[in-house]
């Protein structure tokens, strides 16, 4: 990085006391503690730690530093024992792996003449063999990253039982790859994928490291989050910027050091996405951008929720939305609070924000540290309040950020620590064509809701006992396109209802899964937020009378009944529009009833509904119908019947002769072959061509008739 360490023989550099090893930060010189007590010959830095090694009894008089110790900033510590060992003299560091040569013949009580290798956790040799290593001592190492190799150099004759191995040698550590080093000169253009554009010809891999110093063209990343730039380690020199375009990905998997500061680096957003970055070291300066919409009509509710994506030590101010309305919400009051306009008030950056801009749109600026590694946003829950209530969506709510530089993976299989936090998460859905929330849980969502959480972006979460934790790190992150939504993924038995009206929409999930309940379940549902005022609203009930955007229920054995409710506080007409119907096994029939109009409607048939909508109407006047008697495997009243022979459809229905009716041909995956509208005509037949097992469906009114067979080409 931007610090020189030099060691020797000394009791003070400058004027500095410091013993036998110091540090230069480009202003001045300082010690490492206490120093170590004799002559330092050899240092190396690998994951931000520095190691020293020499001729000298101990670091600051820590144990077992004989010869070898480790500074991780704050203290020296032990990292191996060196038997029958006069001294270290060399010390190299690779892709995680720290090489130490010198006159030894053991090191924490592994074989390793004079040079061995430590991977972070233990020591091993090089090489297999009792002579392994080098016959006498090394006083040099140097990696070869053209070869994926290192260069040994010292007093000895004999190199692990090859023949002249005298002096210099090579060898190839199959388990590091030795990352080359490669330095960005913007001879081509500013795209960091274009191969002039480096030192080698070539452009960084994952095992790469990557210089980019002050030169004219500063590089910019256009890779996609699906095949992000990438390299090992990334120095950014003084002077030097380094641009992720908006909607592109960089994956550093390395250690990052920025030397120029929060102009050093910068994620790009507008309205085509923001840039991403996955890194692994703390508290490196950077400035992220966060585009967003608004709109100067403060009624079109184009608000966001937004996050401070920089580490809680930053103490941002109101400053960052100047010209904004800015809000907190408190899940004490269950409450909206207002920020006022003052630019100095403090915020907390393990809280999630509201913002208004009044304008077509505004992208802001974070300047400071990034978040990596583990976060907890900031939770509470306030008892007293039940959750067996029409009001539980208020129950336990918080907002908490994605405090990243890249997007977040609420259904990560690692990285979640989710302590008294039901499973679903909600994110206002800021298009004015829907004024509602999002919701997702389980691989359900409504209204774009998704496992992935935006950069920038904050979502409300629900505690639902005392002492709620809420704890996030480096494996939920992932590079995603996902705006602020992004859809569900396709789950089977999951039915979507749809409404349209004035302007605006609103959309409920239920679904059937082994494992659901009849009752609200944080791990299955996730409960209904009310939206904008203007805004329609559309929910399920569950059995203990809890409002839900998302309901699963457990798997159909019978009839099962949902009850659906509808509000709009203005006169309108509206259209429910049913999905994932091809979702459910054919034999499932799927209906929605009306029960002002006294009306039945087959999803199967008809998945579009239209009604006029009052205020003054009971916002119980629907219910949803799956399965049971409803279902074709269970219909018994039968008025004829169907068959198959060779390649044609027989329908015998003397009591339907002269009705319309529809004829749907599935095959035993649930695929639809074959659908077809017709009168009914006596014996009816119908030429299928098709071949294979297939389910017939035949639904005229509320009667409904099925027939399986194979139908012979």
């Amino acid at each position: 990085g931007s610090n020189l360490y030099a060691g020797g023989y000394f009791s003070a550099i400058n004027g500095i006391p410091a013993s036998n090893i110091a540090k230069w930060d480009g202003n001045q010189w300082s010690a490492l503690g206490g120093g170590i007590s004799n002559t330092v010959t050899a240092i190396a830095i690998m994951n931000g730690n520095v190691y020293a090694g020499g001729s000298f009894d101990n670091a600051s008089g820590a144990a077992n530093t004989r010869n070898l110790a480790k500074w991780d900033g704050t203290v020296w510590s032990s990292i191996g024992v060196l038997g029958g060992g006069t001294s270290i003299s060399a010390l190299a560091a690779s892709n995680g792996a720290l090489y130490a040569g010198g006159y030894f013949d053991a090191i924490s009580g592994v074989s390793a003449n004079n040079i061995a290798k430590w991977d972070g956790n233990s020591w091993s040799r090089i090489g297999t063999l009792a002579s392994n290593g080098v016959n006498s001592a090394v006083q040099s190492l140097a990696v070869q990253s053209s070869s994926s190799s290192m260069i040994v150099g010292g007093s000895f004759s004999q190199t692990n039982a090859i023949s002249n191995g005298t002096y210099i040698s090579r060898f190839t550590d199959n388990f590091n790859s030795f990352p080359a080093d490669l330095i960005w000169t913007g001879t081509t253009s500013t795209n960091w994928n274009i191969s002039t554009n480096w030192s080698t010809g070539s452009v960084p891999t994952s095992s790469d490291n990557a210089t980019i110093p002050n030169v004219t063209n500063d590089p910019v990343v256009y890779e996609a989050p699906g095949t992000p730039a990438v390299c090992n380690n990334l120095t950014i020199q003084s002077g030097a910027v380094l641009t992720i375009a908006p909607g592109k990905a960089l994956t550093v998997s390395g250690t990052l050091t920025n030397n120029a500061g929060i102009g050093g680096l910068v994620i790009q957003s507008n309205a085509t996405g923001t840039g991403s970055l996955l890194h692994n070291t703390a508290n490196v300066n950077a400035t992220i951008q966060r585009y967003i919409p608004g709109s100067a009509t403060l009624t079109n509710m184009v608000y966001h929720l937004v996050s401070v994506p920089l580490t809680p030590a930053t103490s941002s101010t109101s400053n960052l939305f100047l010209g904004s309305y800015l809000y907190n919400f408190s899940e004490s009051s269950n409450a909206w609070v207002n920020m006022g306009t003052l630019t100095t008030n403090v915020m907390d950056e393990t809280s999630g924000y509201m913002v208004y801009y009044p304008g077509a749109s505004h992208t802001y600026n974070f300047e400071g540290h990034m978040n990596n590694g583990s976060f907890t946003a900031l939770t509470g829950f306030t008892p007293g309040k039940s959750a067996n209530s029409m009001d539980a969506a208020s129950y336990g709510r918080n907002l908490v950020p994605n405090p990243y530089p890249s997007a977040i993976d609420w259904n990560a299989a690692s990285g979640w620590t989710k302590t008294n936090i039901s499973n679903a998460v909600y994110i206002w859905n800021s298009g004015t064509n829907t004024t509602n929330y999002a919701s997702y849980v389980n691989g359900a969502g409504t209204n774009g809701g998704s496992r992935y959480i935006a950069p920038g972006q904050a979502f409300f979460v629900v505690a639902n006992s005392t002492s709620p934790a809420l704890t996030m790190g480096n494996n939920v992150r992932v590079h995603n396109p996902v705006s602020f939504m992004k859809n569900n993924e396709t789950i089977p038995d999951l039915l979507t209802i749809h409404a349209d009206a004035a302007s605006s929409s609103d959309e409920i999930v239920v679904r059937f899964a082994d494992g659901a309940s009849e009752d609200f379940d944080g791990d299955w549902d996730a409960y209904k937020m009310t939206g904008g005022e203007d805004a329609p609203g559309l929910f399920t009930v569950s059995a203990n009378n809890i409002n839900m955007a998302i309901n699963s229920l457990p798997l159909i054995t019978a009839e099962v009944t949902v009850p659906l409710s509808f509000t709009l506080n203005s006169n309108s007409d509206v259209t429910f529009t049913a999905g994932g119907l091809d979702s459910f096994k054919p034999g499932t029939g799927i209906y929605l009833e009306d029960k002002l109009t006294n009306t039945t409607i087959n999803l199967r048939t008809q998945p579009v509904y239209t009604f006029n909508h009052n205020p003054a109407n009971d916002a119980s006047r629907f219910k949803l119908i799956f399965g049971g008697t409803y279902g074709i495997e269970e219909h018994e009243s039968h008025t004829g019947n169907m068959w198959i022979n060779n390649n044609r459809l027989y329908i015998n229905t003397p009591k339907l002769e002269g009705e319309k009716a529809n004829v749907e041909v599935y095959n035993a995956a649930g695929q639809s072959l074959l659908a077809k509208n017709l009168v009914v005509d006596g014996l009816t037949t119908l030429d299928l061509n098709l071949q294979g097992f297939v389910i017939v469906k035949l639904t005229s009114g509320q009667t409904v008739l099925t027939a399986k067979g194979i139908v012979i080409k």
